[in-house]
């Protein structure tokens, strides 16, 4: 449960293993053989795999509260990601981006894992859950104030002149 708290209110799986692995140990009256090192890994691993995503969609309604709790961020720049989140998750992406600039490193991961799942051979039911999960996942990141940032490249195709003649 404290994996995913920490989880919803945007700490890393680093900052949540390391969390655990200096803190566990104290709690406990006596002294157990316990790999804490292990306990940590996988706790941290729980709370950012399929059932700590359940749970912590469950539990993002107590997000604002927890974060008000750790002292995070203000509420205006909270409110400033919030919008952009929703932006994000409910306009279209040309809307988005007009509005929030900084949006468009989020849309380049959405289509770059869409061509990565197309080229992986997924079928367009497939493909659609891979993207439905990657934009929760993204809109998750910006509300918390983690915005992706992807570099866009160009790439030129060249071609060889044979230097062949007739």
């Amino acid at each position: 449960m404290v994996a995913v708290r920490m989880r919803v209110t945007g700490h890393s799986q680093a900052d949540i293993e390391a969390a655990l692995r200096q803190s566990a140990p104290t709690l406990r009256e006596k002294p157990e053989g316990r790999d804490w090192n292990d306990y940590a890994q996988r706790t941290a691993r729980y709370a950012f795999g399929a059932a700590g995503d359940r749970q912590a969609a469950d539990l993002a309604k107590y997000r604002q509260q927890w974060e008000r709790l750790e002292g995070m961020e203000p509420p205006r720049e909270k409110n400033r990601n919030v919008q952009m989140a929703e932006s994000f998750a409910k306009e279209p992406p040309s809307e988005a981006v007009k509005k929030y600039p900084e949006l468009a490193g989020a849309y380049a991961t959405v289509a770059a894992i869409d061509k990565k799942a197309e080229a992986d051979g997924l079928d367009a039911n497939q493909r659609a859950v891979v993207n439905a999960k990657v934009r929760e996942q993204i809109t998750n990141s910006i509300e918390s104030g983690n915005i992706p940032k992807t570099k866009i490249r160009e790439e030129i195709a060249r071609s060889k002149d044979t230097g062949m003649s007739i």
